[in-house]
């Protein structure tokens, strides 16, 4: 509200109180006049009519006299009495104004220093000294929840993009990176801690972060030590984790659209429904790794180790499994349409239930050179003329 809609509306309620007091003021008065002047020739009336000595008319006229000052004296009260009224009316509608004023000041003042602390921050975030950029990391994650505190969640997210942006910005190349980087990456692990911790909080933790945007597409985490963290339906298109430790990763939904994982460690990584089309996977450890229903077409998985892996109804149609461990991994129902299995370790496949079918689709899938011992899902897979078999190997007839 303006200060003018203010003023307009404090001088119509005094208004409106002056009337009501005024209104008051008159009716009392009024109704004292009205019963001293009609009792006073009520009075005089009957003298007369009965034959009253006309000497009582001197007590009479001193006695409306007295009546008149009286009522002057109820009359001058009464007025007091509105003018105080109206004085404390004022009194309060001014000390009103001048409190939602200081609360409108104080809370410019608070905007305008959260907004400085944000200017200083950004201006060291990128700091040539790993200790200042870490210290800034932690400034800014406080002032984001300052800034929901203050009701502004608009610029916590501001923030929470801060740090985003320093993760995409590509690891910095050095000389000597078992040295040098060291304190980079663990800056870089320290925000995804903070942005994995904070998403999982309850919406009503003032420190809780679950209603932002804490995608992390395109983030530079090569070599970082991300094991055990939460990174559930998570947006990790294009993100670089080569080399990444992701022992035990929760990825359940999680979106990894392109995203570079050569290398990385993916042992007992809980990747159920994940999407990983068009990743690479070369090199990767996925040990014991549950992919059910997880999406991997066109991703390359050469040489990777997906022994005893779940890969339960996983789509891996044109995927390149070439030189691939899938010793003892669990096939049932995967799409393999497509797949390159060439030179690819498949013994043992579905060992555990022999008598089981899998339903694997290896239409135009690639075997040569894979071992297929004791891979009885052969036997309830879906194949055809496109589909190519190690030298030497027969695949069932279909009336088999």
């Amino acid at each position: 509200m303006s200060e003018v809609e203010k003023t307009t509306e404090t001088a119509v309620e005094m208004s409106a109180d002056r009337g009501l007091v005024m209104m008051r003021s008159r009716s009392l008065w009024f109704g004292l006049v009205g019963t001293t002047v009609g009792g006073g020739a009520a009075g005089f009336g009957a003298a007369l009519l009965f034959g009253v000595q006309a000497g009582f008319s001197q007590p009479l006229a001193t006695f409306l006299a007295g009546a008149g000052a009286l009522s002057a004296g109820i009359l001058a009260y009464l007025n007091g009495e509105r003018t105080r009224d109206l004085t404390k009316r004022q009194h309060e509608a001014d000390t009103r104004r001048e409190r939602e004023r200081h609360q409108e000041d104080s809370r410019h003042a608070k905007e305008s220093a959260l907004r400085d602390r944000y200017t200083a921050i950004a201006a060291q975030i990128a700091d040539e000294s790993a200790a200042i950029r870490q210290a800034r990391v932690y400034a800014l994650t406080a002032l984001a929840d300052d800034w929901h505190a203050f009701g502004e969640d608009d610029e916590r997210q501001v923030c929470i993009n801060l740090l985003r942006w320093y993760l995409r910005v590509p690891f910095p190349e050095n000389d000597v990176p078992q040295r040098s980087d060291l304190p980079e990456r663990e800056i870089r692990q320290t925000i995804v801690k903070i942005l994995s911790e904070r998403r999982r909080r309850p919406a009503d933790d003032p420190k809780s972060w679950a209603t932002a945007v804490l995608s992390l597409h395109y983030a530079s985490l090569q070599n970082c030590a991300l094991s055990h963290y939460d990174f559930t339906k998570l947006n990790l298109t294009g993100a670089d984790l080569a080399g990444a430790d992701l022992l035990n990763a929760k990825l359940t939904g999680a979106k990894l659209l392109n995203a570079n994982l050569t290398g990385a460690t993916l042992y007992d990584a809980k990747l159920t429904g994940a999407f990983l089309a068009d990743s690479n996977l070369r090199d990767a450890n996925l040990i014991s790794a549950d992919l059910a229903g997880a999406s991997l077409n066109l991703a390359s998985l050469v040489d990777a180790n997906l022994a005893f892996a779940n890969l339960t109804g996983a789509n891996l149609s044109d995927t390149d499994l070439t030189g691939a461990n899938l010793n003892g991994a669990n096939l049932t129902g995967a799409n393999l349409t497509g797949a390159n299995l060439t030179g690819a370790n498949v013994a043992a496949v579905n060992a555990a239930s022999p008598v089981s079918c899998w339903n694997a689709n290896l239409t135009g899938a690639n075997l040569t050179g894979a071992n297929l011992t004791d891979a009885s899902f052969i036997y309830c897979a879906t194949y055809d003329e496109t589909t190519h078999w190690p030298e030497g190997f027969t695949p069932p007839q279909p009336d088999a």
